[in-house]
């Protein structure tokens, strides 16, 4: 796991953690019609089951899994006070390494496998409390999930016996995955315009998340 990645969690559940020892009347959306947008980066279940997946070293090969943080991007827009819609996107990819020999040693393999998840959703939010600058909010994100899958592999069809991602497993992921999420959140406004927000939710495609948010 990279080192940059380390600092997300504890960094997430701080601001999260801060932000709920508030006062309980807190956290009210914006009016209908105002819209707040959010780039953020965090952690998903995939993501971190795959650094931990495989990481082998020794005579017969060495493989490791890489994965880059889950980076979001989402517009929610006020319906009503408590009420908001808004459209979201999930990137994350992942880098599968491996060096070792064939099944008879008679052949040195290296290669590397991409994937990179592509998520693509909308989020209803329902928000709650009186104070401007703090909002917290519950609700929903459905989407859909797209693969893309590529192999510095000369023989694709080729995985080792002792390492690499299953043929089946390459195959499933081209197809589309519909995926729904429970989101819990809340977010800080520096003033009217500028705020950060921490997530934690339950489903695919991500767990934890970190983020900016601009409202307009």
């Amino acid at each position: 796991m990279k080192t940059k990645t380390k600092f997300i969690v504890p960094i997430t559940s701080i601001v999260i953690g801060t932000l709920l020892l508030l006062p309980a009347a807190v956290s009210a959306q914006k009016d209908a019609g105002e819209a707040v947008v959010t780039a953020g980066a965090g952690y998903s279940i995939l993501g971190m089951s795959a650094s931990f997946i495989s990481n082998t070293n020794d005579s017969t090969h060495n493989d490791h899994f890489t994965s880059n943080p889950y980076v979001v991007a989402s517009c929610d827009i006020g319906v009503a006070k408590i009420f908001s819609l808004g459209p979201s996107y999930g990137r994350q990819s992942m880098i599968y390494y491996y060096d070792g020999y064939s099944p008879s040693r008679n052949a040195h393999i290296r290669f590397s496998d991409k994937f990179i998840r592509n998520n693509f959703g909308l989020r209803a939010l329902f928000h709650f409390g009186k104070k401007e600058s703090v909002d917290m909010y519950a609700g929903v994100r459905l989407g859909y999930t797209v693969w893309d899958v590529s192999s510095t592999n000369d023989n694709v069809n080729y995985v080792p016996k002792n390492g690499g991602v299953p043929w089946a497993v390459r195959v499933n992921l081209k197809n589309t995955h519909y995926t729904a999420q429970a989101i819990f959140g809340v977010r800080y406004f520096f003033n009217d315009y500028i705020g950060i927000n921490g997530e934690v939710s339950v489903g695919p495609p991500g767990v934890f998340m970190f983020g900016l948010n601009l409202k307009f």
